[in-house]
């Protein structure tokens, strides 16, 4: 990928998928993809995707009525309510930073040189 095309193809999603260690449906644009939980259930458990299928054509509160159960049953195996999206990672993995520092303008990025040239 050296950006002169828009439509990778998809050897190039699934390798970068590998090196990220994310399911290849979390490098898809749109917020629906972001789960990076769910995708993983989606591609490690079979038994996940039946219960999927299971569930189409479903009303709204069946659905509803699955998921108190499925919470009822973590609660029961000691397991929180709460399954984040984004997993935690692991120990001894960096944590994410909150991000890059902000650019300096080209007046500071002047006076810094400036003042590195003179011994400031």
């Amino acid at each position: 990928m050296n950006g002169t095309s828009s439509n990778p193809t998809s050897s190039t999603v699934a390798a970068l998928a590998q090196a990220l260690g994310a399911p290849a449906a979390f490098l898809l644009p749109g917020a629906e993809w972001d789960d990076l939980a769910a995708l993983t259930v989606y591609r490690e458990r079979p038994e996940a995707r039946e219960v999927l299928r299971l569930m189409q054509g479903l009303e709204v509160q069946d659905i509803l009525e699955i998921c108190t159960m499925l919470r009822e049953k973590r609660r029961r195996a000691g397991l929180s309510d709460d399954v984040p999206a984004i997993p935690p990672p692991p120990p001894g993995v960096d944590q994410p930073r909150d991000g890059r520092p902000r650019r300096l303008s080209l007046e500071e990025a002047a006076e810094r040189a400036a003042d590195y040239l003179e011994g400031r």
